[in-house]
């Protein structure tokens, strides 16, 4: 639990990343001074009642994942408004829909895994990474390789690998 517990945590870290690269190049970051208060004291009080109830590092983790949860719509308002002029609902159901894809993702690499490797040992652990490195990238790519966001990428990927691998002639 506490594995689901920090990849959630980290997933929600990354996920607000963006958004706050565009905040802060933007110096709107006086925009929200009242978002890290509100997020400390939600923070501190669940973790309070968490932490002595789950007896581990679970309950100081979920609150935080909470907290960074919280401040997606605050800081994507921020954006929206300010940066793109405009509103948040297509971003949101974006984010959304990426969120649902990463869950389907994770959750089929990891019935590959516990079905076609049940024994825990070093083999297994290089043949789980290898199922992952498989399953996951095959669920996303399945599920975007029509989108413009996924062409926009795959060209630049293009772009990148043309400049470090040797051309011929």
């Amino acid at each position: 639990s506490v594995v689901v517990l920090l990849a959630v945590l980290f997933y929600t870290w990354m996920f607000r990343l963006m958004q706050q690269t565009y905040r802060d190049a933007a110096g709107l970051w006086t925009r929200d001074w009242l978002k890290p208060l509100i997020g400390m004291a939600i923070k501190l009080s669940v973790s309070v009642v968490l932490i002595p109830a789950t007896q581990h590092v679970g309950g100081a983790i979920l609150p935080t994942a909470l907290v960074l949860l919280l401040y997606f719509p605050w800081e994507a308002q921020i954006v929206c408004r300010h940066i793109f002029h405009r509103g948040m609902k297509d971003y949101v159901l974006l984010m959304a829909k990426y969120t649902l894809l990463t869950v389907v993702g994770a959750a089929l690499s990891y019935g590959c895994c516990v079905w076609l490797l049940p024994h825990n040992s070093l083999f297994s652990f290089l043949a789980r990474l290898c199922v992952v490195c498989v399953v996951f990238p095959g669920v996303w790519i399945g599920a975007t390789f029509r989108t413009a966001q996924f062409r926009a990428m795959w060209k630049l990927g293009m772009r990148l690998a043309g400049k470090f691998l040797p051309s011929k002639g």
